[in-house]
C-alpha cells in the first residue's frame, strides 16, 4: 500500500534444506508472483577463502537472484522495498538488500557477504514479497514486514 506507507523493512532468517541451493526473490500481487521479465538485479558478493569479490547481474528476468550454491546454514536477509507510487511516475519497486549467506562447494563451507538490489519495471504495486528456494526447501524461517508510516 503505497498510500499509507513510504517503504518497508523486510527481515529474515532462513534455513535451506538442502546443500547447493538456488535463492531467489520476487515481489506478490493478489496473493501471486509478478514475474514477467520485469526484474533487473545486481549483487555483490564477498566470500571467505576468495581473493576479490563477485558480482552477479541480471536483467529482463522474471525474478531476482539472491545467491546459488546455498548451503543448509541459516541465512539472513535484511531489506528496503519502496513501492511503484512512493514518488510521482516512479514506475518501478526497488528492493535494496544485504545478507549473510553461506556458501557450499564440495564439502567446504565459506561464509558470504552478499548485498544487492533489484527493481521491478512496472507501476504494478506488490502487495508483498516471496523467497524461494528453487532447488531445495527451506527447513524453517521466520520473515518480518514493517511498514513506515508517510
Amino acid at each position: 500500500d503505497n498510500s499509507s506507507y513510504a517503504y518497508y523493512i523486510v527481515e529474515g532468517l532462513f534455513k535451506s534444506a538442502g546443500n547447493g541451493a538456488i535463492i531467489e526473490t520476487r515481489f506478490r500481487d493478489g496473493g501471486g508472483a509478478l514475474s514477467g521479465g520485469n526484474y533487473n538485479f545486481s549483487n555483490l558478493r564477498w566470500e571467505a577463502g576468495s581473493g576479490s569479490p563477485q558480482l552477479s547481474t541480471g536483467s529482463s528476468e522474471n525474478h531476482a537472484d539472491i545467491a546459488d550454491g546455498v548451503g543448509t546454514r541459516v541465512f539472513s536477509f535484511y531489506g528496503h522495498i519502496f513501492p511503484a507510487g512512493t514518488i510521482s511516475n516512479q514506475g518501478i519497486s526497488i528492493c535494496d538488500w544485504t545478507g549473510k549467506i553461506s556458501a557450499y562447494a564440495s564439502g567446504s563451507r565459506f561464509i558470504r557477504k552478499i548485498s544487492g538490489v533489484f527493481e521491478y519495471v512496472s507501476s504494478t504495486v506488490p502487495d508483498g514479497i516471496q523467497i524461494a528456494n528453487q532447488s531445495a526447501n527451506f527447513d524453517d524461517y521466520e520473515m518480518r514486514i514493517y511498514g513506515v508510516t508517510r
